[in-house]
């Protein structure tokens, strides 16, 4: 801010001594000391409006520090925020995964029983068609054996 305010005041003070010069050659000296008086009074209020901006640039350079502030305050909660969101979908992600591992591992188990059972049945059935052969040959047999029985009483 002070960068501002030396060339300011330095072309303020070219302005003035200009205009002194100038009009002193022509004026008298009364209309010197009202020239002066109102240089001087231009120049306060120069210094008043310089003043003033000064102090508005002042508020507004803490306006705009304080709104940074506070929007990095906002995007630090924003994001603690959103990590505890992404812990937390991680988490009932684990606890899914873990289910669905465990109910892979169940229909695991249930296809083993299932292809045992299949052995098994395979199993039972083909004796199951052997002693139905072996009943029908018995009972074959037992029908040629029987007409002989007939025939001797």
């Amino acid at each position: 801010m002070n960068k501002f305010k030396l060339p300011i005041f330095f072309l303020l003070f070219l302005f003035t001594t200009s205009c002194v010069s100038n009009n002193a050659k022509t004026a008298t000296s009364s209309q010197n000391d009202v020239m002066i008086h109102q240089l001087r009074v231009e120049l306060e209020e120069m210094k008043h409006h310089i003043h003033t901006t000064v102090m508005q640039m002042s508020i507004l350079t803490n306006k705009m520090v304080n709104s940074e502030d506070t929007i990095f305050e906002l995007k630090q909660r924003d994001l603690i925020l959103q990590k505890q969101l992404l812990d937390k979908q991680q988490e009932k992600l684990s606890k899914l995964e873990k289910k669905v591992d465990a109910y892979s591992l169940k229909e695991e188990e249930r296809d083993l029983a299932l292809n045992k059972m299949e052995e098994e049945l395979k199993v039972q059935s083909k004796a199951s068609h052997q002693n139905k052969k072996k009943i029908h040959e018995l009972e074959k047999n037992a029908l040629s054996l029987a007409p002989m029985d007939e025939k001797e009483s």
